[in-house]
């Protein structure tokens, strides 16, 4: 015992020196190993540890070299037992991390779709009576009108066409949110889609003593096929902001052919004004929702902040672009670029295609204004309140069209139409019946589950039925 005590005094300060060099070379294998990038600084310490065992060693027995590689040994495991715990940590807060965002992203996509749906809702809500008003507008202009009393229509058929425009501006900025607009694909006539509009503002201009021109290429086609809607509601969201910043002078709107294919052609809009013009810092703010250029003009001048955002967005989808110049003082110039597919000049609406229609409408409102209409333009139609009297009216009658609602009491128009396609399956029908959907629906879901359930077209409300005859162009077309 006092043999061995003489030895380990002897080789104490060996053996401490050595422990240090030993964690110092485990430091240095931990850093080289560990280090994103190999430097001669990482071998430092292994290259310590090495010296010093190596000028050491004519010191060391037998037994100080098992006590040093125990030792070692130890201290390994106990260092590859702590990063294995480390690592294992770090794991289970990785996976703790991944569950939250997969049960947050949950969260908010049922909340965003609970949104999209009350949204829903409450366009259907608005947009049902803003048809009716439509119809009786349209059946009003119909009449013989004093000048006064034709100036209080038009009048009241602008302000409606606004609050359908702010409607659909909510709901579009929800559904480009989603990446789930839809555009309509109607054959139209670029400037009578504009006419009745742009005389609109056009009085509007005179009123407030400004100049207002409309100046068409003249190589530009008559007819598009695309969406009409979408269309306008760009050239107005520019042309209303025209008319909020400009005080004096003038406001213009061109119309150019910028190139033209076999199938398609680039047309580009420009409104030109002689308004306030931007400042450097208000046009970060091009774009921004909910934002004006100044804060102070949505007090002056009222709007919500959509229009240009929603433009913006509108003009991507339709293959362009939307970009501006502007001065400070002088006035500004918003064009923007759309792709579009040449039409073609509708023929005479044959009625023999489309004789007889089944009107499913639950609106006492809509559905005397559509019956007026379309008997007028010499449709035989028949009504049904609900989509179970129009099952079981299709089942004793023979229809060429039903115009189809959707959101009703008893059943359903995606109901109505899936029992019309089952009995028509049943019946071995040669030449199905058209479903075209008029609707105050208007997200993707419900267009789809119009597609899914057989209904070959989709219109969405406030629809204007003295453009019935595009509708049915249309579906001649595609018949």
């Amino acid at each position: 015992m006092i043999v061995f005590n003489a030895f380990w005094l002897k080789n104490y300060c060996f053996f401490t020196e050595a422990m240090d060099a030993i964690k110092a070379f485990a430091i240095g294998a931990k850093q080289v190993l560990f280090s994103a990038h190999f430097s001669v600084k990482n071998f430092e310490p292994i290259n310590n540890s090495i010296i010093l065992l190596k000028f050491s060693d004519l010191n060391l027995s037998l037994i100080s070299l098992i006590l040093i590689f125990l030792a070692s040994f130890f201290y390994l495991i106990f260092a590859n037992y702590k990063l294995r715990k480390q690592l294992s940590e770090k794991k289970n807060l990785i996976a703790e991390a991944s569950e939250r965002m997969i049960e947050l992203k949950n969260k908010s996509e049922v909340a965003h779709k609970a949104k999209r749906r009350f949204l829903a809702n409450i366009s259907h809500e608005i947009r049902t009576p803003l048809n009716g008003i439509f119809g009786l507008i349209n059946e009003l202009k119909r009449g013989d009108l004093t000048d006064s009393q034709n100036e209080l229509v038009s009048e009241a058929e602008m302000l409606t066409n606004n609050l359908s425009a702010l409607l659909g501006d909510i709901i579009d900025y929800t559904n480009l949110e989603s990446g789930k607009l839809i555009l309509d694909d109607l054959n139209f006539h670029l400037i009578n889609e504009l006419g009745s509009e742009l005389n609109y503002y056009r009085k509007t201009c005179i009123e407030k003593g400004l100049n207002f021109s409309c100046i068409f290429d003249e190589y530009l086609p008559h007819y598009f096929v695309g969406d009409p809607n979408r269309l306008k509601q760009i050239i107005f969201n520019l042309l209303n902001n025209a008319l909020k910043f400009t005080d004096k002078g003038s406001i213009s709107l061109s119309v150019e052919l910028i190139s033209e294919a076999k199938e398609n052609a680039i047309v580009k809009f420009s409104v030109k004004d002689t308004g306030k013009g931007l400042t450097v810092s208000d046009r970060g703010n091009i774009g921004k929702v909910f934002i004006q250029a100044d804060d102070e003009n949505t007090r002056e001048n009222g709007g919500t902040g959509l229009g240009l955002t929603i433009s913006i967005q509108l003009a991507k989808i339709m293959g362009g672009e939307l970009d501006f110049e502007s001065t400070e003082g002088e006035g500004s110039n918003f064009w923007f670029t759309v792709v579009l597919k040449k039409g073609f000049e509708p023929n005479l609406l044959n009625k023999n295609l489309y004789s007889k229609i089944l009107l499913v409408e639950d609106n006492l409102i809509n559905q005397k204004v559509s019956l007026f209409s379309l008997n007028n333009q010499g449709f035989e139609v028949d009504l049904a309140e609900n989509g179970a009297i129009a099952v079981e009216k299709f089942r004793n009658n023979a229809y060429d069209l039903i115009l189809m609602d959707i959101q009703m009491p008893v059943m359903d128009g995606i109901t109505a139409s899936t029992l019309i396609r089952k009995m028509e399956a049943e019946r071995d029908t040669k030449k199905p019946v058209r479903i075209v959907a008029i609707t105050a629906n208007a997200i993707r879901e419900d267009h789809e589950q119009c597609l899914a359930a057989g209904i070959n077209g989709y219109i969405s409300k406030p629809f204007n039925l003295d453009k019935f005859s595009i509708v049915i162009n249309q579906l001649n077309e595609n018949h």
